[in-house]
């Protein structure tokens, strides 16, 4: 449970820096 919790809070900072450098388009 721990490993998919982490694993979302990644992928949400990930997207967070996505964002950030290329604005919201970036994500798709």
């Amino acid at each position: 449970v721990k490993a998919g919790l982490a694993r979302q809070l990644l992928q949400k900072f990930i997207e967070k820096k996505i964002v950030k450098k290329y604005g919201k388009r970036g994500l798709g």
